[in-house]
């Protein structure tokens, strides 16, 4: 693993590169390409955001939805055909709107990289 202030060394600069840069046909661009910023597309709080609403986001509606269901029929068993489609649900909703916000986020705290989004 790479320090994370530590920058990259190309291979060449290493002599790992001596058989394998000699058929690319891209040798010309090579040091262009290492010495590019690697960056995503997304601000640090961006992404933080974002992982948030598309990993959390739908478990906690699924939880919300199970809880719900129970405090409206007062089903208290630990099993049943109902809780599991009220999970079902309303971890589908939880998709749809983590979906339809990380779109939100990526627009907010995107950074301009020129690529199409």
């Amino acid at each position: 693993m790479i320090a994370p202030n530590t920058p990259e060394i190309h291979p060449s600069e290493t002599g790992q590169a001596k058989n394998s840069c000699q058929g690319c046909p891209n040798s010309d661009q090579c040091g262009q390409a290492w010495n590019q910023p690697r960056r995503g597309p997304l601000s640090p709080a961006g992404l933080s955001l974002s992982s948030i609403a598309a990993f959390v986001l739908p478990w906690l509606c699924a939880i919300a939805g199970v809880v719900i269901y129970r405090s409206y029929t007062g089903d208290e068993s630990s099993f049943s055909v109902g809780q599991i489609l009220a999970a079902c649900a309303s971890l589908a909703v939880g998709v749809v709107i983590a979906y339809f916000l990380v779109r939100v986020i990526r627009k907010h705290f995107g950074r301009d990289t020129g690529a199409k989004q």
